[in-house]
């Protein structure tokens, strides 16, 4: 006898034969298992939150202000000031006074 005639008499399932997902394959139901779920009146995930933002929120970003402020302002003070001096060196002003201290034109 071939195996595939042995597997078609078998109980095994086959893609023509549904055995059921898992924990629902006809079996006695589990012991000892509990499942916990919110209560309906407990799932307002977004409850509030505009009014507790108001309050908790301006408190969690003033604590962090302290050290968020100088270091962005001290990087914004010399991006600024780079770009400035970078636009008089560029400039036709720049140019003489390079000329004048005694370098080359660049």
């Amino acid at each position: 006898m071939r195996p595939t005639q042995v597997r078609m008499l078998s109980e095994m399932p086959n893609g023509k034969h549904y055995m059921g997902w898992w924990g629902d394959m006809g079996s006695l139901p589990q012991k000892g298992i509990i499942q916990y779920s919110p209560s309906p009146y407990r799932q307002r995930a977004m409850a509030h939150w505009f009014s507790n933002y108001l309050f908790n929120g301006f408190r969690r970003v003033a604590t962090h202000l302290p050290f968020v402020v100088p270091p962005f302002a001290i990087g914004y003070g010399i991006y600024a000031y780079a770009k400035s001096f970078d636009a008089y060196q560029s400039s036709k002003a720049g140019h003489i006074a390079a000329m004048e201290k005694g370098g080359g034109h660049h």
